[in-house]
């Protein structure tokens, strides 16, 4: 269950098209309702709707966000210490806004919050917009439509997730950003919380492979095929469709979508199994290999062999009989075995 325990709202005040930054800075919590926590839990599950990346905090002695939150967290952590944290560290902002002549005006939101057994704080970029209002007029006895703004809660320009558990045990990747399309966005605001050390394409390929086999029991009927996936079979299927698409990047909720036809297959089950892990990461394919595939060739035969894991073994497609002299590769496919007569009967009619 969500459960915000402090909220402050910060409005920064500037045009794309026009420098110098003006802030309105509230001086206490803001009221929330029951009613307002809806609003609060979309931007916190918004993370996993948008994609998201992990890293550590920079060193306090460098990184300005990071002091400002360490003597915060370290605190007793009163309403009025929070609104003076997050007073402090937005002016932070300035110097990075006041070159980005791209940057626009929009509501800092400070959320500390309790949810699925956890503790955290988000900081969340959220722009406003115009909508229209329909408005009794009991004069005239009829509608009028009036204009109103309102902030897009479930649309974030960007945000960021601090983990308390992990902040309190040291060396854990405790912050979690959301992707954002518009790069100078993510940028500077990665930059004022100070992001350090993301997570690389190996250590993501590791997690992905980690989180294939905690859910090797829960994995669906493949919608395209209607046969029961197996965890071997996935990986597989991952593998060959990043190389079918020649890039280098993984994205987990285009795949989801791909093998399920559900984008957030992947980050719901991360999320249930409680393994971290980036929605988009650069593929590592040795590690990816090392797990799943085999390599092997004879260069004396000029034959080499490339197949995964799961086709080797008794009862499979590859066997090996290995007794004293008689050593034997066994491969059992009727295909391979058509392609070859084939290509012996175009040769012999060449």
């Amino acid at each position: 269950m969500f459960k915000p325990n402090k909220v402050v709202i910060h409005e920064l005040q500037k045009s794309p098209d026009h420098a110098g930054i003006t802030w309105f800075l509230s001086d206490k919590l803001a009221g929330v309702k029951p009613s307002d926590y809806i609003s609060l839990e979309k931007m916190i599950r918004g993370f996993d709707r948008e994609g998201v990346f992990h890293g550590y905090f920079g060193e306090p002695e460098i990184n300005p966000f990071a002091a400002s939150f360490k003597s915060y967290f370290t605190s007793q952590k009163e309403d009025e210490q929070f609104v003076a944290f997050t007073k402090e560290v937005v002016p932070q902002l300035n110097h990075l806004l006041d070159k980005k002549h791209f940057a626009r005006g929009g509501y800092y939101v400070f959320c500390e919050y309790e949810f699925e057994n956890n503790k955290g704080l988000g900081i969340f970029l959220v722009r406003d917009t115009e909508g229209t209002l329909f408005k009794v007029d009991d004069k005239s006895h009829s509608f009028q439509l009036d204009k109103i703004k309102y902030m897009e809660t479930d649309k974030m320009a960007m945000g960021c997730q601090i983990d308390y558990i992990k902040y309190r045990s040291e060396g854990q990747k405790c912050l979690a950003f959301t992707h954002n399309r518009q790069k100078e966005v993510s940028d500077y605001f990665v930059e004022w919380i100070g992001c350090q050390n993301r997570k690389s394409g190996k250590e993501s390929t590791e997690d992905l492979y980690k989180l294939i086999d905690a859910i090797r029991d829960e994995l669906p009927i493949n919608p395209n095929t209607n046969e029961k996936v197996t965890a071997e079979k996935l990986k597989e299927d991952i593998f060959n469709l990043v190389e079918s698409e020649q890039t280098k990047t993984l994205d987990l909720q285009t795949i989801g979508k791909h093998l399920f036809n559900d984008n957030m297959f992947f980050l719901n089950k991360a999320r249930a199994h409680k393994i971290e892990i980036d929605s988009s990461f650069k593929l590592h394919k040795s590690t990816f290999a090392k797990y799943n595939l085999f390599d092997v060739k004879d260069d004396d035969l000029g034959i080499k062999l490339k197949f995964p894991k799961h086709r080797f073994g008794d009862r499979r497609t590859i066997k090996i009989k290995n007794e004293g002299a008689d050593r034997k590769l066994i491969i059992e496919s009727p295909s391979l075995i058509d392609q070859i007569l084939r290509r012996l009967e175009q040769m012999g009619n060449e």
